[in-house]
């Protein structure tokens, strides 16, 4: 289940309907290709820290970001706030 909002959250951060592709990853939602993940990993890595707006609860939270940390070796910022809070941000 985390696996597949985990999976979500990232195909909803980094799509578009753009057709053009970009030459860097300054523009990744325009990214495409066979090296499209690879390409957005070595972005994000190089980039050094993700942000992560929610207002899930702590636990699941947690294990999100967790899992994310382990897998691709990015730091996790998390900030977490009640919806109206979040969209005031």
């Amino acid at each position: 289940m985390y696996r597949r909002l985990l999976a979500g959250l990232l195909a909803f951060a980094l799509t578009s309907c753009s057709e053009e592709a970009p030459e860097s990853v300054a523009e990744p939602w325009q990214l495409r290709g066979p090296d499209r993940m690879e390409r957005l990993i070595a972005g994000a890595q190089a980039e050094g820290e993700l942000s992560f707006y929610t207002s899930l609860p702590v636990l699941t939270t947690t294990q999100i970001t967790e899992a994310f940390e382990a897998k691709y070796g990015i730091p996790v910022t998390m900030y977490r706030a009640e919806s109206t809070q979040l969209l005031q941000r």
